[in-house]
């Protein structure tokens, strides 16, 4: 039995006297955690454990009631800066890996109790380092090793490496910094990777994930990890720019899989992946942004693709949301009911309402990419969203759904709320369907690189001292009454313009839909029909259309729930509605 199999045995025995009440423990609730909540764990017995960005410790039941809440003074600058990583440990407690001073990584060990077992920071960095935007440090607990072990994944400076002009490492800002530790917290390795490039180029490699990847036919063990390059050229002819890059490692830290761009156009963000046991594939999500493929008026979709061991994409798939603006994924999980794939991130709104206010969302996909449901929920103006897991009750063979964040002001001298939103299995809390579309022509070009990994000088840990612990109280707030709660339309329009749709059933003689649109300049319009699983139907195309009462035919059209999406060139209608066919 592999350790992956044995814990999944162990929270599952343990689980068994849970009440079947838990099975549909759904809430929305806020605590007063200044900026945001930065990760959440599940735990046994359906309990979980997050942890904010001042790096307060909390540990809930199933049902979102607080168990024990703890804070850390003391600890060196920079912790939280960048959204560090929970992970489980064997013991039933959890580790929390982020950075300190000079952005060192660090790694901090919490027992069942909130008690503080250990704390480390690892010497990688001799100065600070200079990160832009969409460094996310992430950790994996190590799956069939010989003892318990972890890998985290940050970015560090070119300090303590060996300056050998094949991989002239001055010339980055940042480079992969990948550390492997023991159950006690001992370092095993510290490794840094990088490219021999050229004098035009300065690189900035972001890490995002790492994750198990399976074994080779071999039996070999490999590590998926994937972030963001930014590529500053110092030649003018060259445009540069970001994109995603994967590569995949052993155990040891020896490089399996060479590194290899993903191009997601300008801007991406947003980079997460989670090990497939039933068929020995990652699956990752990720912001495809800016992209001319998204078509029109569409600021990113959802990506998801599979890789196998060998970083070959088995799968991609792109999702879009008719009535959000710009989309960021931030966490994909695996249901243990079903198989199927959970994204969750934040997505904003567009038109009437203001961009500043963030939903919550989820989407449920089937393995093979079909999209089962997805669901939003409003949070509050300039609100974030974070995390998820998936929280199984084996007693019942039912899951739900844990997401974390923040609402209310962000990085302003206002103080948010950390939000926890626990859905059952089929989305259901609060909020309103919201269908995501798939886009069948988008695409993910490839291209590789050859990186090579040195060992980091000063390979050794030390305890960081004087961290002490200190109980802080908490608020729980009626997310309804407290927060500004109001449905999120099912479409809106972007500006004056009109559009109207009907009628919202069809009866089993009727086959055609009229629409009524109004603009305020001659534009094309774009009529598409889609199933309410995202499958196109029909799509047509008008041309000049400013006011004008249009008949969509729709033929042959088989009972059920249908969207229809409609475009118009000019971005002033952007509108989709749902009917039905008797």
């Amino acid at each position: 039995m592999n350790k992956k199999t044995l814990r999944t045995a162990v929270l599952s025995a343990l689980s068994l006297f849970l009440s079947s009440s838990f099975a549909h423990a759904q809430y929305n609730k806020n605590y007063s955690v200044p900026r945001t909540a930065e990760d959440v764990v599940a735990c046994a017995n359906g309990e979980y454990c997050t942890v904010s960005s001042i790096t307060g410790f909390r540990r809930y039941d199933y049902n979102g009631n607080l168990l024990w809440e703890r804070t850390y003074s003391n600890l060196p600058m920079h912790v939280g800066d960048y959204w560090g990583r929970l992970v489980h440990t064997d013991d039933d407690g959890i580790i929390f890996f982020t950075v300190g001073q000079y952005y060192n990584p660090m790694a901090i060990k919490i027992d069942i109790g909130g008690n503080l077992v250990w704390a480390k920071e690892y010497l990688s960095n001799s100065d600070s380092v200079n990160l832009d935007a969409g460094l996310r440090i992430d950790a994996t607990h190590m799956e069939n090793a010989s003892s318990e072990g972890y890998m985290m994944v940050t970015s560090g400076h070119t300090g303590y490496v060996d300056y050998r002009d094949n991989l002239a490492p001055y010339r980055y800002r940042s480079v992969l910094n990948v550390l492997r530790i023991d159950g006690d917290g001992n370092l095993v390795w510290n490794k840094k990777y990088a490219e021999d490039i050229s004098d035009a180029y300065s690189v900035n490699d972001l890490a995002n994930t790492i994750s198990y990847s399976g074994r080779d036919d071999f039996g070999n063990n490999s590590y998926y990890i994937g972030g963001l390059r930014n590529q500053n050229p110092i030649s003018p002819t060259d445009p540069g720019g970001s994109f995603y890059f994967q590569m995949s490692i052993d155990e040891n830290g020896n490089i399996v899989n060479d590194y290899q761009a993903l191009t997601a156009c300008s801007y991406p963000t947003g980079f997460d992946s989670e090990y497939d046991w039933d068929d020995n594939t990652v699956a990752v999500t990720f912001q495809f942004a800016a992209c001319p493929q998204a078509g029109p008026g569409i600021a990113s979709q959802i990506g998801l693709i599979k890789v196998d061991h060998s970083l070959n994409m088995t799968m991609q798939k792109f999702y879009w949301f008719p009535s959000c603006n710009e989309v960021v994924p931030h966490r994909i999980q695996k249901s243990q009911i079903d198989g199927s794939y959970l994204i969750a991130g934040q997505a904003a709104d567009q038109g009437t309402l203001s961009q500043s206010i963030i939903n919550f969302f989820l989407i449920k996909v089937r393995p093979d990419g079909t999209s089962l449901f997805s669901k939003r929920y409003m949070v509050a103006e300039n609100g974030y969203a974070n995390g998820l897991i998936v929280n199984y009750n084996p007693s019942l063979h039912d899951e739900n759904y844990v997401m974390i964040g923040a609402s209310g002001p962000y990085n302003s001298t206002t103080i948010g709320y950390g939000r926890i939103l626990s859905t059952d299995h089929n989305g259901v809390v609060c909020g309103q369907w919201d269908f995501p579309l798939e886009d069948g022509n988008a695409s993910l070009p490839t291209a590789s690189y050859h990186y090579s990994s040195y060992d980091v000088y000063g390979q050794n840990d030390y305890n960081i001292p004087e961290i002490q612990p200190y109980v802080t109280g908490y608020h729980d707030c009626n997310f309804y009454h407290e927060s500004g709660y109001r449905t999120i339309p099912a479409s809106v329009a972007q500006t004056d313009a009109q559009c109207k749709v009907y009628p919202s059933v069809l009866s089993e003689n009727e086959n055609n839909l009229s629409v009524d649109v109004t603009l305020s300049a001659a534009s094309n319009l774009s009529i598409v029909v889609y199933s309410i699983d995202g499958r196109k139907i029909t799509e047509q195309q008008y041309h000049d259309v400013s006011i004008g009462k249009l008949k969509v035919s729709l033929g042959g059209l088989l009972p059920g729930n249908y969207l229809v999406n409609i475009q118009s060139d000019n971005k002033e209608i952007r509108n989709t509605t749902r009917f039905s066919k008797l």
